[in-house]
């Protein structure tokens, strides 16, 4: 990952003032760098699964990191610049994600609430959980973009 496009997804995360109530109940422990975290969490995924990918547009500033695992595409991690959510922006912002794709999987945590409901608005459905812990619950979103829907 450039410098640059690095730089983009910590000032994404950065911005996010709520972001500590989203994100691995993990990093809050610490409390201290949480977005230098996500961001090693990304690039050591990028490594892990050779057929994955980015996408940064920093004119829109939003990412989306794509990983090829066990046979299907996982929407591993995206994020859009607080300043830039508009409706406008999440419409350009999804249509992004499903660029290409026929469909994909998404696990993120239960207590992500604001992207799961964001996901599920925009036609993903929810297809079970996992439970590392009794903090961590990871919830399964599916999609299926041959099938019809339609996005608030």
């Amino acid at each position: 990952m450039e410098t640059n496009e690095a730089h983009l997804i910590l000032d994404i995360f950065t911005s996010d003032k709520e972001l500590y109530k989203f994100c691995d109940p993990e990093f809050v422990f610490d409390n201290n760098k949480i977005s230098v975290k996500i961001l090693k969490r990304i690039q050591d995924a990028l490594r892990e699964y050779p057929k994955s990918y980015y996408i940064v547009d920093n004119h829109h500033k939003f990412f989306i990191v794509w990983i090829y695992a066990h046979s299907e595409w996982v929407l591993y991690s995206f994020g859009l610049h607080p300043d830039k959510r508009t409706k406008e922006n999440l419409i350009r912002f999804w249509n992004a994600i499903t660029q290409g794709k026929d469909g994909f999987t998404c696990y993120l945590y239960s207590n992500n609430t604001r992207a799961i409901d964001w996901l599920k608005r925009c036609g993903m459905k929810e297809d079970g959980q996992i439970v590392e812990s009794k903090q961590k619950v990871a919830i399964k979103l599916v999609i299926d973009l041959n099938d019809n829907h339609d996005m608030d």
